[in-house]
């Protein structure tokens, strides 16, 4: 949740736009079970045979040492790859502490 909700990826979800709400996340990489919800509406996970060519956000990688994970996300349609550092406190409560974003 807290990647789809960064403030420096969030612009590049536009809403407005057709076919780009509820929001899709390829499940690939994905917690099963997790619920995430953006611009008030469930996120739909779905497999990534069955997203096809739909707008949608896949984690290419997450990798988790300790306190500290990275995670990288992708949405092609937007052409934007974001890669997130975030650190867990002592009660484990996860927050972003960077956020580098690329356009291709």
């Amino acid at each position: 949740q807290l990647t789809i909700d960064h403030p420096k990826f969030t612009p590049f979800l536009h809403p407005e736009a057709p076919g780009r709400t509820p929001l899709i996340v390829s499940d690939y990489l994905v917690t099963p079970g997790i619920e995430l919800t953006k611009f008030g509406k469930p996120v739909v996970l779905m497999s990534d045979r069955k997203v096809g060519t739909l707008p949608h956000i896949r984690f290419v990688q997450y990798e988790v040492k300790g306190a500290e994970a990275r995670a990288s996300i992708e949405y092609k349609v937007q052409g934007v790859h974001a890669t997130f550092t975030l650190v867990s406190d002592s009660a484990g409560t996860w927050k972003v502490t960077e956020a580098e974003l690329v356009l291709e």
